[in-house]
């Protein structure tokens, strides 16, 4: 077992029985409100982004969201009070407390199933993981999302990271894989097309702004 899932369930078999399970059934209340969001009115929209700031930020969901992970995709036993539903990693993606090595458990999981298109699935979540850890090991890792042959929710969830926190590295690689989907238009989402346009010349814009502002910071400037 991976060093981050084992003590993922270290720490929720480590929790007293009956806070297991009540801190469970209270995440697993929040997921299903969340997945099923199309049903909420208007005015009651902001019970979503209170269960979202919760489930994102609350310190005891952490290892139970490891847990659901680790169930989901290496097949290991839940704590007391998991049911095992689906979406523990869509959740888990939302959370800017990982610890390196736990990153890295992930990155190198999503480094093994970037060598064959189209395991979205696994995919497209730790995409977007990664816009809470920016580095340039993973924009290098996220680029490999924009070969020929992935689905395009996949190329669009790399691109909306990369204009987040993508370099110049990123612009070549973006540009060529927008300018490949365009002429192969017809067998491709022409909104995320668009949404990808938006996003190259998001991170176009900030670049520029970022290189014209350190220009006029130079000394004798």
């Amino acid at each position: 077992m991976p060093l981050l899932l084992a003590w993922g369930q270290a720490r929720a078999d480590a929790l007293v029985p009956d806070r297991v399970v009540g801190l469970a059934e209270r995440m697993e209340h929040l997921e299903i409100m969340l997945l099923s969001d199309c049903g909420y009115p208007a005015n009651q929209l902001w019970k979503l982004d209170k269960a979202k700031k919760e489930i994102s930020t609350r310190r005891e969901y952490k290892p139970l969201l490891l847990a659901q992970f680790q169930a989901e995709y290496f097949g290991t036993p839940l704590p007391p009070g998991l049911s095992g539903a689906r979406g523990g990693f869509y959740f888990l993606s939302m959370r800017k407390d990982l610890t390196a090595a736990e990153q890295k458990i992930i990155t190198d999981e999503l480094a093994r199933r970037s060598e064959v298109p189209g395991d979205k699935m696994f995919v497209n979540p730790a995409i977007y993981l990664l816009r809470h850890y920016p580095s340039a090991e993973h924009e290098e890792l996220i680029l490999r999302f924009l070969q020929d042959g992935w689905p395009d929710r996949t190329v669009k969830a790399a691109f909306e990271v990369l204009y987040e926190s993508g370099t110049e590295k990123s612009l070549p690689v973006m540009r060529e894989a927008l300018a490949r989907m365009q002429k192969q238009s017809a067998t491709h989402d022409l909104s995320y097309l668009e949404d990808m346009t938006r996003y190259l010349e998001g991170l176009e814009y900030r670049l520029a702004k970022a290189a014209q502002a350190k220009a006029v910071r130079k000394p004798g400037r």
